[in-house]
């Protein structure tokens, strides 16, 4: 829980208050009286008496106002990310950070709504009484690929007040089912080498391209996309993604990641291309031999690199078209001429 610190005007005003009546309680009070005789006595009040007679007068002027709760929520997150695309988990959990201005604060109930892209109610919890903000799963209508999904959340105090409704977050469901992906995985058509000295001679890595018209602008547009080795793609010209070395590792042979990416601003009307360059990565490996004997050919999942590509747009008319991986696209040898996971590449 962040900024749970009282502010420093509140402290500043009650510190001040409170050594103003420290100073006059405690402090000794000079009084002067003059005598028959001319001469001056000073008598002073101790600082019990003028307690004592403050409070008794005027018992309400050491209580000091508390503010209001102020709970808030913020940081709203599903899976880990903020408003991510491509989930393709079917329960996603949700989280929150909590801020107030109030020490001691805490959260004691929660409220979460969720509904699609038109208003129509995914999930409601109602009021949960819980201080739990972190992973709660989602519990609503089953969800669908590609569904996107809005959500809010407010919570109760320690006082048991509500908070104001979080400013709406989202995620968007990924490709769930095996059906979703019309796209094939391509590679360069080759067959790497059948002798190790021959995987360290010239190997350029293949840059493949596929060309497409769109009569109308593009309203939406996911490219869905994975390698086996790792890819970089561009979309005219432009990349796609910030991912490096992507997709991470898994054991290939069970799973592999694929990214989900909002391309929508880099298409155009009329012409448009979409290139995916490939690298060996995890999947090509040199014969090495680690520690001097140990092959790494012989231990992983390995063939010649490959990548397969979704690229699904709406158009501003709302009619769909799909640009998938297959063998109608163009291949030829990139400029990289040689690149190793452990050797670096050669340009």
């Amino acid at each position: 829980m962040r900024n749970m610190s009282k502010p420093s005007g509140v402290c500043d005003v009650s510190n001040d208050a409170a050594s103003v009546r420290v100073r006059s309680v405690h402090g000794q009070t000079t009084v002067k009286a003059t005598s028959n005789g001319g001469t001056s006595k000073v008598i002073y009040l101790t600082a019990f008496f003028l307690l004592g007679q403050m409070v008794g007068l005027s018992p309400a002027a050491v209580d000091v106002p508390q503010s209001p709760g102020d709970l808030r929520v913020t940081d709203l997150r599903c899976e880990y990310q903020v408003n991510p695309l491509g989930i393709d988990v079917k329960r996603p959990r949700l989280s929150w950070k909590l801020q107030s201005e109030q020490r001691g604060e805490k959260q004691t109930a929660y409220r979460i709504r969720v509904a699609d892209v038109d208003g129509n109610r995914l999930w409601d919890t109602g009021k949960v009484d819980s201080d739990r903000s972190i992973h709660i799963e989602y519990g609503g209508r089953p969800l669908s690929s590609r569904l996107r999904c809005t959500w809010k959340v407010r919570v109760w105090d320690k006082e048991g007040n509500p908070s104001p409704w979080s400013a709406p977050a989202s995620w968007e469901m990924g490709l769930l089912g095996r059906d979703d992906w019309q796209a094939k995985w391509i590679n360069d058509g080759k067959a790497n080498p059948t002798k190790d000295e021959d995987f360290y001679k010239e190997d350029p890595a293949p840059l493949f391209r596929k060309t497409f018209d769109l009569p109308k602008a593009a309203r939406k547009a996911r490219l869905y996309i994975t390698g086996l080795g790792y890819y970089e793609a561009s979309l005219n010209g432009q990349p796609v993604g910030d991912h490096a070395l992507d997709p991470a590792w898994t054991v290939y042979s069970k799973r592999v990641f694929y990214s989900t990416y909002d391309v929508s601003e880099l298409l155009r009307d009329g012409t448009n291309s979409l290139a995916v360059t490939l690298g060996n990565g995890w999947y090509n490996p040199l014969p090495l031999r680690m520690w001097g004997h140990l092959n790494l050919r012989k231990h992983l999942t390995i063939g010649r690199p490959r990548f397969i590509a979704q690229l699904e747009i709406e158009l501003a008319d709302g009619t769909r078209t799909t640009i998938v991986s297959d063998v109608s696209w163009k291949v030829t040898e990139g400029p990289m001429r040689r690149n190793s996971i452990y050797l670096g590449e050669v340009y």
